[in-house]
């Protein structure tokens, strides 16, 4: 009887010591997260990945307005500010990336608007185009104005899965140049 249970343990004690903390479905967490202005750029170190045998997925929402300029074939031009305010980029974790990294995943996504998002250079310009019926309007993106930005992190391959941690950052650009946005840390929620 002895020998029946301290074999029992030993079993159990190799299998507590060679279950992997991969594969224990870990607590989510975004560090280093830099948001960054060009278009708006996430990046950062995802941690707590073991256990998501089907990856992870990586939602990132910013809220804008575009700043729009118009120019036409005679050299005439002027700035819109676009009422547009969402832009979605995804990244997905598959879960042989998450074993290979043992759960620490880089991640990263870049959004901004286009032209062609907001509608094109006819509905864009639309205004330049009553003004000055002949003339042929051309929009490009110079700049957005961002106010937030949202991380959400899903289990599995698409954002249909269970939400595991939501981030909300309050973003401030710099109005005279425009250059540089400050988005710090406003809300962090878990869901596991």
């Amino acid at each position: 009887m002895k020998k029946r249970i301290s074999t029992l343990a030993t079993i159990l004690l190799i299998a507590l010591l060679a279950t992997s903390t991969v594969y224990a479905g870990g607590n989510i967490k975004l560090s280093s997260v830099q948001i960054s202005k060009g278009s708006l750029d996430f990046s950062g170190l995802m941690t707590g990945l073991g256990g998501y045998t089907q990856g992870v997925t990586v939602a990132f929402t910013a809220f804008g307005k575009p700043i729009i300029r118009c120019t036409g074939s005679d050299g005439d031009s002027g700035e819109i500010e676009h009422s547009k305010t969402t832009v979605l980029g995804q990244m997905q974790v598959p879960n042989s990336t998450i074993i290979v990294d043992k759960g620490k995943v880089p991640v990263g996504i870049q959004v901004d608007f286009t032209v062609d998002q907001l509608g094109g250079s006819d509905l864009l310009c639309q205004t330049f185009r009553e003004n000055d019926p002949d003339d042929v309007w051309t929009a490009h993106l110079i700049d957005t104005t961002w106010t937030q930005a949202n991380i959400d992190v899903y289990n599995g391959a698409n954002t249909s899965g269970t939400l595991l941690r939501h981030q909300e950052y309050t973003c401030d650009t710099t109005t005279e140049t425009k250059t540089f946005v400050n988005c710090p840390l406003t809300l962090d929620q878990s869901f596991h």
